[in-house]
């Protein structure tokens, strides 16, 4: 009887949330075993080789994860900060 190893090769993003406040940044996390993959915006360019990137959209951006047999996707959707409703301080 042969020996044999199965190796993983889809890589998944995380964090799945992808609401994103205007001027924040978000970080993105590679999760899986594929050995050769990247990050895109648009499937051609290449982003990043990194494991992990941190992005800061200023309108709505698909963020693609290509890897050997697997594209992954997250849609980031920019919002607008919650308003402040009340003062930083209040003195009772």
């Amino acid at each position: 009887m042969d020996d044999f190893v199965v190796e993983e090769t889809r890589k998944t993003i995380i964090p799945v949330n992808p609401l994103v406040c205007k001027g924040d940044s978000i970080t993105l996390n590679a999760q899986g075993s594929s050995q050769s993959f990247y990050w895109s915006y648009d499937k051609i360019d290449t982003l990043s080789t990194a494991l992990t990137i941190n992005v800061k959209p200023s309108a709505d951006k698909t963020i693609y994860l290509l890897s050997a047999n697997n594209i992954d996707s997250i849609d980031l959707k920019v919002i607008n900060p919650p308003l402040r409703i009340l003062p930083m301080t209040i003195l009772i």
